[in-house]
């Protein structure tokens, strides 16, 4: 393996790293331990004299004073650790409420994540990735097409989307040594009848692009970030076509 894939192999592996940490997607983490109270200091007690005149008196005990609640501290991060998945070409599950990642590996120049954040999906879904080896794209491709394909458990190959009951969903590409890249998503739109017929081409800017620097601080590799408030069953690939709200041309 030459050294520039092993450079990439390792950017790759320390974004998948770190997606297991980001916000409703990560590892377990130790919760946060509430400091402890100082312990109160016991009241010395009465001499035997002294609370033999106290009867005698009729005196009332002074009440104890309540004990204060202890106040559970709450985790730091999900209850739960994210499954994940890596594969070439393909990875197909059914996913509920627990995060997970989701990692294309088509080639050791291109990777392309899937992260479902914990309580993004709000039940049982049937979640498809994959390389699209017929798929179609809009203008101004970079790479290869992916698809992916949402579906409810009941066996029905209808495609739906589904919106996140949580933090936003995630796809994470390279950038193709551009400074920055678009996300081309073309939804598979429910027909009447079928499993599903293309719909329009929509165009939309990365959220963040994280830059990988090497010791001597140059940029090796450069990884865009695009959110998505629903997750649809579409065609994807990266584009240097601007965003649009508006149709774009499929071929």
């Amino acid at each position: 393996m030459s050294a520039a894939s092993r450079s990439i192999e390792r950017t790759w592996a320390a974004v998948f790293a770190a997606s297991m940490i980001a916000a409703g997607c990560g590892g377990e983490q130790a919760p946060v331990q509430a400091p402890a109270e100082p312990a109160a200091e016991a009241e010395p007690e009465a001499e035997p004299e002294e609370a033999a005149d106290a009867g005698r008196r009729g005196d009332a005990a002074a009440p104890a004073p309540a004990a204060k609640p202890e106040i559970a501290a709450e985790p730091a991060g999900p209850s739960r650790p994210a499954v994940l998945m890596e594969d070439p070409d393909k990875l197909s599950s059914t996913f509920g409420t627990q995060a997970a990642l989701l990692a294309l590996k088509p080639s050791k120049q291109e990777t392309a994540m899937l992260r479902l954040p914990e309580f993004g999906l709000r039940y049982s879904t049937n979640v498809t990735w994959e390389v699209a080896k017929q798929g179609k794209s809009t203008r101004l491709k970079l790479g290869r097409v992916y698809q992916l394909l949402v579906q409810n458990p009941s066996g029905s190959t209808r495609p739906v989307k589904r919106e996140s009951g949580g933090p936003p969903f995630e796809i994470a590409t390279g950038t193709f040594g551009k400074p920055t890249v678009n996300l081309a998503i073309g939804e598979i739109v429910a027909a009447e009848e079928g499993e599903g017929q293309l719909g329009a081409w929509r165009i939309i800017a990365p959220k963040r692009v994280e830059q990988i620097v090497d010791q001597n601080g140059r940029v090796t590799e450069r990884i865009a970030h695009f959110e998505l408030t629903e997750l649809p069953s579409a065609f994807i690939h990266v584009t240097t076509a601007p965003p649009t709200e508006g149709d774009a041309q499929t071929r």
